[in-house]
């Protein structure tokens, strides 16, 4: 073997060396998925629709509309259940902070509405247009927004924060007003003419604002601070809509287009610094806020049909996994958790569950 030869070996094998050695390094490195055998319990047997949880965190309120459609309560094992307000069915609720009252969208159902005298009636409405409506438990009243606003979020001193959105005439603003639309002030002119979604974190000022594009143009993420009112651009994401959420830390929880069946989850600082991709595919809806820098995630898991439940600790990168047993498959939406952080709720076929013990 001449000596050419041999250098070339002695390259392939320092190659290989090399390879053997970043994987070993990055094993060692590559945060730890630990396990955690959790408490899952059936709150109810009902079906509950748009839950929230009370200031006090000791009741639920939600909808239902298996017999009489209406908004209830209940303790949260389960029992002392009444009737709050009847009311069709909404496609979507917003609850506000202090919980005496919700912001409704409706799709304007016209011939069943107007037939059948609902209370969503309202002639001067085109049919399935998309409403919005202010429910006042205290009042017991109920009162329609104006039909060009879009998105909308709860301040914590329970007033609204809306996109105003008229495409045809180019109108696309950021207001403030009264819980009814009231007292209204525009707050900015948006530089999309497009549909977007809000998110604030509790006690916070900047507002992240995330574009929804109706084809496969970029989305772009924004935040917007209310004091300063300056509006900054966070990030551009191609090839598809994403949805964001703004985290109590400071961070922007966020979803990048993936080749899975489902998004990849991302964070990335308030300023736009620091992107990180996240080892999970899943939605928005999906995760919850913790604090302290972490989150919960349900991963829907092809294989099993379910979802996987993980707490991730954002700061160091470890993951949790709450086992969750083989008698059922979790499929969960509405999260929500109790004001010690101890105890996550979700729905699974619109019954209602808890977490415990992790």
């Amino acid at each position: 073997m001449n000596n050419f030869n041999k250098k070339i070996i002695y390259i392939a094998i320092a190659i290989i060396l090399v390879i053997i050695g970043v994987i070993i390094y990055w094993l060692a490195t590559k945060p730890k998925t630990e396990k955690v055998q959790a408490n899952y319990q059936q709150i109810s047997s009902e079906k509950v629709l748009f839950p929230t949880l009370s200031l006090d965190g000791t009741r639920i309120i939600f909808f239902n509309n298996e017999q009489e459609p209406a908004f209830y309560e209940m303790d949260n094992s389960g029992g002392n259940i009444n009737k709050l307000f009847v009311l069709d069915t909404p496609t979507d609720v917003l609850w506000s902070p202090n919980r005496n009252m919700a912001i409704l969208k409706v799709v304007y159902d016209k011939y069943v509405f107007e037939k059948y005298g609902s209370k969503f009636a309202d002639p001067a409405v085109p049919d399935q247009a998309m409403t919005t409506w202010l429910l006042d438990f205290k009042t017991n009243k109920l009162a329609r927004l104006d039909l060009n606003v879009g998105s909308v979020i709860w301040t914590g001193d329970n007033k609204i924060i809306y996109q105003f959105l008229k495409q045809d005439e180019n109108q696309s603003t950021l207001n403030i007003a009264n819980p009814d639309g009231s007292n209204w002030q525009k707050l900015i002119d948006l530089p999309f003419n497009t549909s977007c979604g809000l998110s604030q974190a509790p006690n916070s000022q900047n507002l992240i604002i995330y574009t929804l594009p109706a084809d496969v143009s970029p989305a772009t993420i924004y935040s917007f601070n209310l004091e300063s009112q300056e509006l900054k651009k966070i990030k551009t994401i191609d090839g598809g809509q994403t949805k964001a959420a703004a985290l109590s830390d400071g961070k922007i929880l966020y979803t990048l287009p993936s080749k899975e069946k489902n998004p990849q989850l991302a964070i990335i600082n308030g300023d736009g610094t620091n992107e990180k991709k996240l080892d999970f595919f899943s939605t928005i809806d999906k995760t919850l806020d913790l604090g302290n820098e972490k989150i919960f995630i349900a991963e829907p898991n092809s294989k099993t049909g379910g979802d996987d439940f993980y707490i991730v600790n954002l700061a160091n990168g470890q993951s949790t996994k709450l086992n969750v047993g083989t008698d059922h498959q979790y499929q969960a939406l509405n999260l929500m958790v109790s004001t010690d952080k101890k105890t996550i709720f979700f729905t699974d076929k619109n019954r209602l569950y808890q977490i415990t013990g992790f």
